[in-house]
């Protein structure tokens, strides 16, 4: 018998793909692992004769999971809090090992873009004047 002959062998494969590529897409998950779809293919015999089967289609998947976030806190007296905005390192570290420390980069970065991107617009802007005069 054809593989494709089963009903709903397909189905079910198509289904536990989908599952394999958005896990394989999905950026929480590390790159390189191995995904794996288990397809199980069960025969019963529903009579005396064995001329009669019963076909029992299982499909599954084995996907990579989540990776573990770390994130990194503030303490100061017994208090915890977020890394304060403007001071990405308290701890005199100089590494981003944070989504705080992450955040507060992106953040920076993109004021310095703004002014970088106003400064030159603003000789682009003295540069278009003079050269019309």
């Amino acid at each position: 018998m054809e593989l494709t002959k089963i009903r709903g062998l397909e189905e079910l494969y198509e289904i536990e793909l989908l599952k394999v590529m958005d896990n394989i897409n999905d950026l929480k998950t590390e790159s390189k692992k191995t995904r794996t779809i288990k397809i199980e293919i069960s025969l019963t015999p529903k009579d005396e004769d064995r001329e009669l089967l019963d076909i029992r289609v299982k499909t599954s998947s084995k996907l990579e999971s989540n990776r573990a976030v770390i994130d990194t806190v503030y303490q100061k007296n017994g208090k915890i809090t977020e890394i304060p905005k403007g001071e990405p390192f308290p701890f005199g570290g100089n590494k981003i090992t944070s989504f705080g420390g992450v955040k507060w980069l992106i953040e920076n970065l993109l004021k310095k873009l703004k002014k970088w991107a106003s400064r030159i617009l603003l000789k682009l802007t003295e540069l278009f004047i003079r050269t019309s005069l």
